[in-house]
């Protein structure tokens, strides 16, 4: 067999890379479905951690979680958790050192509700006292070099000093989010007053775990909590939220409830869609094995002649065959592992995700592959032994064997190759326009070479003014403004009831706030300016509609007869992407003397450049942090990126489709030509062009893939 594949290089790259190519898309996968199913599998308290949340956000008020505690016995304790403004980042300084970092607020119970594991630190202590703080390992070397930094101090946030008390392992494959620090629950109030314990005003970044006692289903207190939250919680009161969801840790991944701002989640389609496509792949490269087998056929029968005149039964020959098949396929398998792992970091930002390839050499994963060898081997070698091994050996020593038949095989799974391939690349092309389509809509805003940079509680207001300043320095920059929100990362929300005609409705008015030259460059309109000499708020048409005010109307009440007067009337927009609502907008200008929570910078010219010129200023006038900004473009199309990831698996699966039909017909085309050695020698005997012939050839080959066209279409 080795003798054959070295006398048949060709082939044997072919099979050989045709395999290895798909078991490295197979081994990719695999590795991502089992991380993505197992996500906080290792928790040992999952089933009976339940988060406790509305129908749209797994989120609730700030004391939530402790007044659930004080009304049912079933919990055992609660952890309130905060994943503080995940677009963005928090200095940390200690010394001369200074970082961002991604921090979490938590409850002291927090290790006593997660697994997640202490490398330095009690647990049971670790967040107790307001004045500790965990960091996770990976910051804690990146900070300081090294994971033994119990007592070392640093300053988060430029006005909180705190002591470390533990060092955690990074916070992987769970639906909360990687942090880099973790600082005691009751820190929260000193970033964000309205997340204070006893507050339940701001109901969008706490997340409420509760820990039941054993043989407690939470869910089933939905209703009765309702009911319960009717009488004091205004998210209810008002009617704003319609139902008490409430989900166990243990199936909160894959439950679809994320708002994607807090915790992390999968997508179980998006994984049985990557499963499928997997399970294809692997069948193409199996079926392409038996094709090109049997094409190399007519070079094995002589062999096995010769073994069944020297005492060989065909069950040995079958068994031999399969074995070869079986050798081919570990040879295959040990040259994609290898590929597997050097494609680390192109798979990662494919899948965005952070695949942890030390699976490949775990024991359950040793024996998975090599079941697989056995199964593959078995599965492609049993067609082509049972074909090579049905000739008749008195054939071959007479010399009257001549090997034809009519390709059925070949021909039907041609066709099938190029049906699927044809139906994904027409998939894959459809949905790159459709998304291009969607990023490109037009949002009611300017989206394009505008750059924007969380600074709120990052940098003084000193420093947001210098920076404004040196910015209006460069010469790419053509314009910059302050801004508290913008269209694509949200503003602040404002629920209030409004009186209509006696019936009191909620409106959720989105508040901006920004000075004229943001206003500008966002290309807002003002439709109406009601020239109004005192403190009043602009409306948008939208807020007008949800009103039932005319567009003359001066003011309007909300609430306790809070009166608001109209200043004017501005253009509606699109929030996030088109697909957003238009929400009903409260406008107004920042004062001359304030800053916002975004710069926004108009740029021309070279973006990374500018980009480059841009973080070289903020590093200098911040004292060497990270920026954190993007351009409005990106993050509109980040919006959209699960449906891009999709695009671009599905594109480049097409790719592997389409590589391993060209073998299929590199296959199809040998063995078609074997047995058209004789037609071939009489054609140019009368007088056919070798341009003739070849024409004829491609003509036939040419005729399956029309087939398979006409049925994909």
């Amino acid at each position: 067999f080795y003798t054959h594949l070295l006398k048949n290089k060709l082939y044997t790259s072919i099979e050989i890379f045709g395999f290895s190519i798909s078991l490295i898309f197979v081994f990719f996968i695999a590795i991502y479905t089992v991380q993505e199913l197992s996500t906080d599998k290792f928790q040992t308290k999952a089933d009976r951690i339940f988060i406790v949340g509305n129908e749209d956000r797994p989120t609730s008020g700030a004391a939530i979680a402790y007044k659930l505690k004080e009304r049912y016995p079933e919990i055992e304790k609660v952890c309130p958790v905060v994943i503080y403004d995940p677009t963005s980042s928090t200095p940390v300084s200690a010394a001369d050192r200074k970082l961002s970092a991604s921090i979490m607020f938590a409850d002291s119970t927090f290790f006593d509700l997660f697994s997640f594991k202490l490398l330095e630190g009690d647990p049971n202590t670790a967040l107790v006292s307001n004045n500790n703080v965990v960091v996770s390992e990976s910051f804690a070397k990146k900070f300081f070099g090294s994971t033994t930094v119990l007592g070392e101090s640093i300053q988060v946030g430029g006005n909180v000093t705190v002591t470390i008390s533990g060092v955690v392992e990074d916070l992987l494959n769970s639906a909360l989010p990687e942090s880099d620090i973790i600082l005691p629950w009751r820190l929260v109030k000193h970033f964000n007053a309205g997340l204070d314990e006893h507050e339940l005003g701001n109901t969008g970044n706490t997340i409420a775990f509760v820990l039941t006692h054993k043989g407690t289903d939470f869910r089933l207190k939905a209703a009765e909590i309702k009911s319960w939250f009717e009488t004091f919680y205004w998210l209810y009161e008002r009617g704003v939220s319609k139902e008490v969801k409430i989900e166990s840790l243990a199936d909160f991944y894959m439950a679809g409830w994320s708002d994607g701002y807090t915790l992390r989640s999968g997508d179980r389609s998006f994984v049985l869609i990557l499963m499928f496509v997997g399970i294809l792949i692997l069948i193409f490269a199996i079926l392409n094995y038996i094709n090109l087998s049997i094409a190399q056929s007519g070079y094995r029968y002589k062999e096995m002649a010769m073994r069944r005149l020297l005492g060989s039964s065909r069950k040995e020959l079958i068994l031999r065959l399969i074995l070869e098949s079986t050798s081919l396929v570990l040879i295959s398998v040990l040259v994609s592992t290898l590929l597997t792992l050097s494609g680390k970091t192109f798979v990662n930002e494919l899948l965005d995700t952070n695949l942890d390839f030390s699976l490949l050499y775990s024991p359950v994963w040793l024996s998975v592959q090599l079941v697989l060898i056995v199964f593959v081997g078995c599965l492609s070698g049993w067609l082509p032994a049972f074909i090579i091994s049905a000739v008749e050996p008195i054939e071959i020593v007479r010399g009257s064997f001549r090997r034809k038949t009519k390709m059925v095989f070949s021909k039907i799974f041609i066709v099938f190759q190029n049906l699927i391939t044809i139906i994904m690349l027409s998939a894959s092309l459809i949905m790159i326009l459709q998304i291009n389509h969607l990023i490109e809509a037009p949002l009611g805003f300017n989206s394009k070479n505008i750059y924007d940079i969380y600074v709120d509680g990052i940098i003084s207001e000193d420093q947001i003014r210098t920076f404004r300043n040196e910015l209006r320095t460069l010469p790419n920059v053509k314009r910059v403004g302050f801004t508290n929100g913008s269209p694509t990362r949200g503003s602040h929300n404002n629920t209030v009831q409004y009186n209509n005609g006696g019936e009191k409705i909620n409106i959720s008015f989105q508040q901006y706030k920004m000075d004229k030259e943001c206003f500008e460059i966002l290309g807002f309109n003002i439709l109406q300016d009601n020239q109004l000499s005192g403190e009043g708020k602009f409306v948008n048409t939208e807020a007008l509609r949800q009103m039932n005010l005319p567009k003359d109307a001066n003011s309007f009440a909300v609430d306790d007869n809070t009166k608001i007067n109209i200043a004017g009337i501005i253009s509606d927009f699109r929030e996030g992407n088109i697909l957003g609502r238009v929400p009903p907008i409260l406008f107004s200008y920042l004062k001359p003397n304030e800053t916002g929570w975004f710069i926004m910078i108009e740029t021309q010219g070279d973006p990374i450049k500018t980009q480059k010129e841009i973080a070289a200023i903020y590093e200098k006038i911040s004292g060497g942090l990270n920026l954190y900004g993007s351009f409005m473009d990106k993050q509109i199309e980040d919006t959209f990126q699960s449906q891009i990831r999709l695009a671009k698996i599905i594109s480049v699966f097409t790719g592997i489709a389409i590589l391993i039909s060209i073998l299929g017909l590199i296959a199809m085309s040998t063995y078609f030509i074997q047995q058209k050695e004789r037609e071939i020698a009489v054609r140019k005997v009368f007088g056919s062009t070798n341009r003739g012939i070849l024409i004829q050839l491609v003509r036939t080959f040419l005729m399956y893939v029309l087939i398979a066209f006409i049925i994909a279409t």
